[in-house]
């Protein structure tokens, strides 16, 4: 029987097989829960409605241009790759969470293979944004890889399967099961990752689920049958579906896999088994043969047929050397279903330095920073940092921003409500200065009334970052029913919201979130950066008004509001309620260096650097033809054996780092590798403690696949990594050996200031919750204390040309972000769009030009997929180079280093069109002109058709005596540099 004819049966005849759990026969693979979907494409009626076999009512509504397939004796449809989609009815009730199954059939011809570009979609469960936040999504990805997407709404896990694009007609079975996240290709587990906990969340995600397209790409190929279960398959329901018989036997196999953590002492095991018969009573795990932890299994625990467990151990007894582990599965008579065993090693760890450093921590004033000063102004502290006066008055959270320009529309303040009474004001005491230096100032404003206290701690740092704990202690029994922080700020400088370079939101009216970690307010220049990690006391939990954002009355003011406490929250004497977040002025730095004066480049080949000083173009070596076109600095993208893991001193990858960096300084260039990302590698050498560095509950990113293997030469898997305490340390550790050893000038880092979410209290991350359940916190407050040590270990080391260079992509977290030397993003911009499309151009100054946070940007293109010139015509008009990617990117950017040397860019001032001052402006909506001032006043203008049509540009002075030229024609998506005179 084919699995068509199978899943038509089991659809058929729902109540038999519901009752047919210990029958014989096929439908025996259906006696759980039946899919929540299930098309044969086959069944699709004329009106454009694809009949759900699973009998839940998911008809899928069909547009585009399908064409009927057929491969032997099955039917399907033909996606086109361009307009052709499905989208279910009550799409939202697909979006499953926890256990699921995707069961497909598919073919795809090597050549629509090729035609298929990144993120084609089969089916698309939703994506809240690129990258993250996924609830379940299959799609066509580099490599002929067929790539399945989870999430839990904090991080992504991929599982990709290679080689499909092969013509053959093929049944695909993808599984997360406990522990566990499965592919199956015709019937043959061909990828797992074992001990992955992270499962897909129903409340993510976007309300619609469809099949064939999503804004990156679309699918172009055959389906034939996809189904989708909100269980796990049995492995015998996988057989069955894929119609291959089951070679196992029926007996129990999985695997067994544990690592020891020497430094805390932890033993930490993930089972992972099939065909787990329903006998099986007791887990049992051994040390030295004896007892060491046990379990007694529930049986729907084993409902699929699958037991998957992971868990700790605590080894502090256990002596260092070598010990015997061992699982086993038993039944009731205490008969061994199954069994593994292996070699524990327990070590006597030498070095803590790795782990439990403070490298990088000092309370030395680095440059271009100035020291701080604390001023009393009558009855107000200023707090002076460079370019930015914080003023603070007695009570609680009361405090001005000034950022070369008055930020606050009026003092912040609490709003309290105790008892059904609203507007409770306390007693204000004297602010208190605890504590008074060059780098660091630490105040304390108290009130109080004899119902409670109120405190607000401010320890302020001298790149303006305010890091505030608040505490309401009762002092009797009593009910809060609201506790509001308020924060009035200029609607003249505060214009938009940026959560992440993606989400940009231009304020208009009331904006609300529910509890997020991140959130930039202000606009290209300037503006307020708020960063939290916890949710803990806020309550109502996941209230969808955490924060609020509200447009007063007269226009004038945006006020800012957090509402930790919006409901009533019983207290008893000496309860407290405790939180604690960050705001900064931006920006937070001056722009010392433009980036046009760094000239940084991507070598290539991509990853090819180490023989760079060979390899050979245009008659010259790849180094020497770089450096003669201008390059200054430039990335080592080769990684060593570990992805995303600084030169281990003594390997043959740190000798080729240290031959090419002695090489780049000959020429005075700098030269800095890939150090740092958003991942760790199972090869890299301290993977025994990795417990301490990824995020839990942790999710594998191996799914980069062919990806890795090519950056490194080794294929691993390679996890999130949480940025609290010990990879902190790490790091540190890491990266000081690396540049004493090789004399590199500093670092590239990967999404390193990204905040997510971690439950591991070893970390310092997570919280029990008033259920007792445990919560994830975020790491940005730890993620932005990681970029300042970066910094001060790499100035420490190299001086001012030290390099941070911070791949910038997600969370905008300025006050990490203003610790690097240079930003380069820009990956998040839609895909085959031409500028301004879908990103607003005052949205597009804000996320992307640095301006606003006072570090040098750069502009990434290659995922734009325009070309070099074109991403050039959106950057330059924002005074932001591209920074060359593409062999033949370093040509034509060299060519515009020569113009700029020419012309004495380099030193002269910037000033954009969006600014009154700019001395010439375009007549021509879509064409955009912004001018440098040179010293002698004379203006040379950049000028970009960011239109989809060729465009008559006719520019007009703001400025007497410009030389102003003729109309002239310019093509869409191009530029022209126009030197204009005084």
């Amino acid at each position: 029987m084919t699995s068509k004819m199978l899943l038509a049966a089991a659809a058929s005849f729902l109540m038999i097989a519901a009752n047919a759990a210990d029958s014989d026969g096929v439908l025996n693979s259906f006696s759980g829960s039946m899919p929540k979907l299930f098309y044969d494409f086959t069944t699709y009626n004329a009106d454009g409605t694809l009949k759900d076999l699973s009998g839940n009512g998911h008809e899928g509504r069909l547009s585009g241009s399908f064409v009927p397939a057929s491969w032997s004796d099955q039917n399907g449809l033909f996606f086109n790759g361009k307009d052709t989609r499905i989208v279910p009815e009550d799409a939202a009730g697909l979006k499953v969470a926890g256990r699921l199954s995707i069961y497909l059939k598919v073919r795809i011809e090597p050549e629509w293979g090729k035609q298929m570009g990144p993120f084609s979609p089969l089916i698309f469960g939703s994506v809240d944004e690129l990258g993250a936040n996924r609830n379940y999504s299959l799609f066509f990805d580099h490599g002929n890889q067929l790539s399945f997407d989870i999430g839990n709404g904090g991080s992504a896990n991929t599982l990709a399967v290679t080689d499909i694009a092969d013509g053959q007609l093929h049944s695909f079975v993808f599984m997360v099961a406990n522990c566990s996240v499965l592919a199956y290709c015709d019937g043959k587990c061909v990828r797992r990752q074992d001990g992955v906990n992270i499962v897909p969340d129903k409340n993510i995600g976007l309300p619609e689920i469809q099949l064939g397209t999503w804004f990156a790409g679309s699918f172009l190929g055959e389906l034939y049958e996809l189904a989708l279960y909100d269980r796990a398959l049995s492995n015998r329901e996988v057989l069955a579906l894929s119609g291959v018989d089951d070679e196992t036997g029926g007996q129990c196999h999985g695997t067994f896999t544990f690592k020891h953590s020497d430094l805390m002492r932890r033993l930490t095991w993930v089972l992972a088994c099939e065909d787990v018969p329903r006998s099986a009573k007791m887990l049992e795990l051994l040390v030295d043969g004896a007892t060491a932890w046990e379990k007694e299994l529930l049986n729907e625990e084993i409902a699929d047929e699958r037991l998957g467990m992971t868990d700790e151990l605590d080894t502090t007894a256990v002596v260092p050397g070598r010990h015997d582990m061992e699982i086993r599965i038993l039944d009731a008579d205490g008969k061994v279903l199954f069994s593994k065993a292996g070699p524990l090693e327990v070590r006597v760890v030498e070095n803590k330095e790795l782990f439990l450093n403070d490298l990088g921590v000092t309370d030395e004033v680095l440059p271009p920073w100035t020291p701080m000063e604390v001023r009393q102004n009558g009855d107000q502290t200023e707090v002076a940092v460079w370019n930015r006066t914080y003023t603070f008055g007695d009570e609680p959270l009361s405090c001005e921003f000034y950022s070369g320009a008055m930020l606050s529309a009026t003092p912040s303040e609490y709003r309290l409500s105790l008892d059904g009474t609203d507007d409770v004001r306390l007693i204000s005491r004297k602010l208190e200065v605890l504590k008074n230096t060059p780098s660091l100032v630490e105040l304390l404003q108290t009130a109080e009334n004899d119902d409670v206290e109120l405190t607000a701690r401010h320890a302020i740092e001298y790149d303006g970052f305010d890091r505030i704990k608040v505490k309401l202690t009762a002092r009797r029994d009593l009910t809060v029913n609201r506790l509001h922080f308020v924060f009035p700020l200029s609607r003249k400088y505060i214009k938009a919201t940026l959560q992440t370079l993606n989400e940009e939101a231009a304020i208009q009216e009331d904006q609300s979130f529910d509890f997020i970690p991140v959130l930039f307010m202000g606009d290209e220049e300037r503006g307020i950066s708020y960063l939290a990690d916890s949710d803990q006391y806020w309550l109502p939990v996941d209230n969808p008004k955490a924060l609020e954002l509200k447009v007063a009355p007269d226009g004038a003011t945006v006020v800012f509001e957090m509402h930790p406490v919006d409901a009533e929250v019983a207290l008893k004497a000496n309860d407290t309620l405790e939180y604690e977040f960050a705001l900064t002025a931006t920006p937070i730095r001056p722009m010392t260096e433009s980036a046009w004066v760094k000239r940084c480049v991507n070598i290539r080949p991509y990853c090819g650097e180490m023989t760079c000083t060979v390899d050979q173009r245009g008659g010259k070596s790849i180094f020497d033809y770089y450096a003669d076109a201008g390059m200054r600095s430039f990335i080592i993208w080769r990684n060593g054996k570990a992805f995303g893991y600084p030169p281990l001193p003594g390997t043959e990858y740190s000798d080729g780092v240290k031959s090419l960096v002695a090489k780049a300084h000959e020429q005075g260039i700098l030269a800095f590798p890939y150090a740092i990302g958003f991942l760790y590698s199972e090869l890299a050498p301290d993977w025994n403690e990795s417990r301490l560095l990824t995020y839990t509950p942790g999710s594998d990113f191996s799914s980069a696949g062919d990806f890795l293997e090519k950056e490194t030469g080794f294929p691993q898997h390679t996890w999130w990594v949480c940025n609290n305490r010990f990879y902190q340390n790490l790091m540190l550790y890491r990266v000081r050996e690396a540049i004493l050893e090789t004399g590199m000038d500093g670092v590239y880092l990967d999404g390193t200031a990204n905040s997510r979410k971690c439950t591991d209290e070893l970390h310092g991350c997570g919280y029990i919750d008033r259920d007792g359940h445990r919560r994830a916190t975020y790491n940005g407050l730890g993620t932005r204390d990681f970029l300042k040590r970066i910094h001060t270990l790499v100035y420490q080391l190299k001086g001012e040309q030290g390099v941070v260079d911070l791949h910038f992509s997600v969370a905008y977290n300025a006050p990490a972000a203003a610790w690097a030397t240079s930003l380069w993003s820009g990956e998040n911009l839609e895909a085959d769009q031409y500028a301004f499309k879908s990103l607003p151009p005052e949205c597009f100054r804000m996320a992307y030009t640095g301006n606003n946070i006072g570090v040098a940007s750069e502009l990434l293109h290659f995922t734009m997929h325009t070309s070099y010139r074109a991403a050039s015509a959106l950057a330059l008009v924002h005074g932001v180079p591209v920074r060359p990617h593409d062999a033949e990117d370093i040509d034509e950017i060299a060519e515009l280093w020569r113009q700029r040397e020419s012309l004495g860019l380099d030193n002269a001032q910037f000033i954009g069109y969006w600014k009154e001052e700019c001395p010439v402006v375009s007549q021509v909506p879509g064409v955009y002109a912004s001018c440098y001032v040179r010293k002698d006043r004379s203006v040379v203008a950049v000028v970009s058709n960011l239109t989809e049509e060729r465009q008559t540009v006719e520019l007009s002075a703001r400025r007497a005596g410009l030389a102003l030229p003729e109309p002239f024609e310019l093509d869409s998506q191009d530029f022209r540099i126009v030197e204009l005179g005084k």
